[in-house]
């Protein structure tokens, strides 16, 4: 046989990237169905068997090319979907590949079996034959196994409550979100150890996902790009494994497979997972791989507790830390945490030497503050009175009540209307015998009335005998 390639296939690597990235890849097929078509036109061929391929560039120029088989012979699974759906011609895959003979190594290879089962059982088909004939080409058949996987199960699939719920459901919708059961955030602190399997870092968000998992809850997660995905869904698997769980891992591209994978791998977990991706995968490597699993854990130790005592004695004093920048306390009925935000929020610039302690602080209370508060609020409006900076002679005055404001103020009004005019007018009189007074002044009254010294019996003199007694 002469295997003739497609004109991409001029440059193997090249082509073979391509067909990884679209999901097809290299593919003998072997046998050719046809059969009469439904109009006038070309008669359909399909392949019967399908054997994955691998193609290498051999040589210095690498102008030769190498091809072996890469994968387990596999039936057209197309083929059998069209015979059922348009035909009403059930076949059975397996079936196929059983009368298929040359596929261990001590057969010969001889096909013939399986063309004669499949034309026999398609016999009703009109037109239906199956020629011997063998090429090389890119086929896209793995999205078959989903369809297969979706007509078999038909009916089962919609009696799921989940399925009809992502389906659009909405009675199951409701069925499913009633039974839901949330964790709380907290309590993943007081987990016991060895009751924890995270083998990768994880915020709380993403242990809350692992423990709502591992309650048996039903989830989607929505995580955009960069924010642990993979690493949730590995520190998933490794937990879900310690509990003897098994998972499923699916994904629409290989590369998210991959990531997890590497991610298992690196921190020697790689043990836990079976990749099933891909049409190269054979019954051989699956049992080399399962046989190196089985030896990794009968070469595993056992943990060591003393690690889990000492991260269970340092949880509790981070807990017990984070319990005490949260209590509020009296007698401000705040936290440590909501003080230093405050203090945090008022910047640089404000600074007092005031501090309270003891009976001082008690008596703050949230009532005692927001009065305070008031106060406050309303001395802005006297800010250099309350400060002793004014200029007004009331300036540092202690007025303790409303009385003795009230006899201040008349006490002021008195000086002011009666008494001062009265005794500016008296200085008048004596001005032309005591000509050092000055007219209209009052700042020489303490002067005057710590000089005169008048006695009883010079009470009636004159001003000039006051004159002279000054």
């Amino acid at each position: 046989m002469k295997p003739s390639f497609r004109q991409d296939a001029r440059d193997p690597k090249k082509s073979a990237r391509k067909s990884r990235r679209k999901g097809t890849g290299y593919i003998v097929s072997v046998g050719r169905a046809t059969w009469a078509p439904a109009d006038e036109g070309r008669p359909p061929e399909s392949p019967v068997l399908m054997v994955p391929l691998t193609v290498e560039n051999r040589g210095r120029e690498g102008r030769s090319v190498a091809i072996r088989r890469n994968g387990d012979i596999q039936a057209n699974l197309a083929l059998l979907h069209f015979l059922q759906d348009q035909c009403g011609v059930s076949v059975a895959a397996e079936a196929l590949i059983e009368a298929f003979q040359g596929d261990n190594e001590d057969e010969t290879f001889d096909p013939i079996p399986t063309f004669e089962l499949l034309t026999k059982q398609a016999a009703q088909i009109k037109g239906f034959s199956v020629a011997s004939k063998m090429s090389i080409s890119n086929f896209s058949f793995q999205k078959m196994a989903m369809v297969r996987d979706l007509l078999d199960l038909e009916r089962e699939l919609p009696a799921n409550d989940v399925i009809a719920a992502m389906s659009g459901d909405k009675d199951a919708r409701a069925d499913v979100l009633s039974s839901f059961s949330d964790v709380e955030p907290r309590e993943l602190d007081s987990v016991p150890a060895n009751a924890e399997h995270l083998v990768l870092d994880a915020d709380s968000s993403q242990q809350r996902v692992v423990a709502i998992v591992e309650k048996g809850q039903h989830c989607i997660v929505h995580g955009p790009p960069g924010t642990g995905n993979s690493q949730t869904i590995a520190n998933l698997i490794a937990s879900l494994a310690a509990k003897g769980k098994r998972i499923l891992f699916v994904a629409e591209r290989r590369a998210a497979l991959s990531v997890v994978l590497d991610r298992l791998e690196r921190i020697g977990l790689g043990h836990l997972s079976l990749d099933l991706h891909g049409a190269d995968l054979t019954r051989q490597k699956i049992l080399r791989k399962v046989d190196h699993s089985l030896d990794q854990l009968r070469d595993s130790v056992p943990v060591d507790t003393r690690l889990h005592t000492q991260f269970e004695e340092r949880r509790r004093q981070l807990n017990q830390h984070v319990a005490r920048m949260h209590t509020k306390r009296p007698p401000a009925d705040q936290a440590v945490f909501e003080v230093q935000a405050r203090l945090l929020g008022l910047g640089d610039s404000p600074t007092s030497k005031t501090r309270w302690r003891g009976q001082n602080l008690d008596k703050l209370t949230p009532e005692t503050v927001m009065k305070i508060r008031d106060h406050l609020i309303e001395l802005t409006g006297c800010e250099d009175l309350f400060l002793s900076t004014n200029p007004s002679p009331w300036t540092g005055a202690v007025l303790r009540d409303g009385k003795t404001a009230r006899q201040a103020t008349e006490a002021a009004s008195e000086l002011a209307t009666r008494l001062f005019p009265k005794v500016i007018n008296d200085l008048r009189g004596l001005e032309p015998a005591c000509r050092m007074l000055p007219a209209d002044s009052l700042s020489v009254l303490p002067n005057l009335s710590n000089s005169w010294n008048v006695s009883p019996a010079h009470a009636g003199s004159s001003p000039r005998q006051c004159s002279r007694q000054i």
